[in-house]
């Protein structure tokens, strides 16, 4: 018998003879990542690799867990990091396990979904940095950096800012929040709309213990000796 009626169930779905409706299923790939950004965002794009290769290619079905404890670092690399938060298919999950400073605070706003456990810190300031080169260069890239990083840090911090403490912040003052502060702000956000990001204050549990990638590879850090130069070069990397 054709089942003309429906014509997604296809006709050999119904088996009438045998008085029963078969059953199929459907496996689908649900994969959770987890990782950790403590100490400082270094401005190398090889230890981060990973979890930027991870967020480009996951799907709406993943969730990528981010756990960070960080002074903050390059503005640069935090920034790639955070993009790449925001363009993500994945659910993306940001911890706060210590705290986040700096450049590490785009990190964990960046996500969709928040943990905000007891007893951390969270500080934002302006940015750090410098500039080498002729004088019409450097003035190009100081009013350039300052109105583009002033543009940046409104995107990021007006949920939890007032525009008065943003201005502040510009003007040179940092601010502090402990994690009753932070969940304070980001809980009135929560509350003027329904898109906003779920946030908790408890640990993120998991089902079992994790498993290294390669648990046989050590991974090593080998400080390179550089030459010296003749030449003395600011960094003009913001901080």
């Amino acid at each position: 018998m054709q089942n003309e009626n429906n014509p997604l169930i296809p006709p050999a779905a119904l088996d009438l003879d045998n008085k029963k409706i078969n059953h199929y299923v459907q496996s689908m790939s649900i994969n959770v990542h987890h990782f950790y950004i403590h100490g400082t965002v270094e401005d190398d794009i090889g230890m981060y690799c990973d979890l930027l290769n991870i967020l480009k290619t996951a799907n709406e079905n993943d969730t990528v867990i981010i756990y960070i404890n960080s002074e903050g670092g390059s503005l640069r690399m935090a920034l790639q990091i955070a993009n790449s938060i925001l363009s993500t298919q994945a659910r993306v999950i940001t911890s706060l396990d210590g705290e986040a400073c700096s450049a590490a605070t785009l990190l964990f706003l960046a996500g969709h979904e928040y943990i905000v456990n007891p007893n951390c810190t969270f500080m934002i300031h302006f940015y750090t940095g410098g500039a080498w080169g002729k004088g019409h260069e450097l003035e190009s890239r100081v009013n350039h950096l300052g109105a583009h990083v002033k543009k940046m840090m409104a995107g990021f911090y007006e949920k939890i800012l007032s525009e008065k403490e943003l201005d502040d912040v510009f003007s040179g003052r940092d601010i502090y929040m402990d994690s009753e502060e932070l969940l304070d702000r980001l809980d009135a956000i929560a509350n003027l709309t329904s898109e906003t990001p779920s946030i908790t204050n408890i640990t993120e549990k998991t089902t079992g213990p994790l498993k290294d990638e390669n648990p046989k590879k050590k991974v090593t850090k080998k400080k390179a000796k550089k030459k010296a130069s003749k030449k003395k070069a600011v960094d003009n990397s913001p901080r």
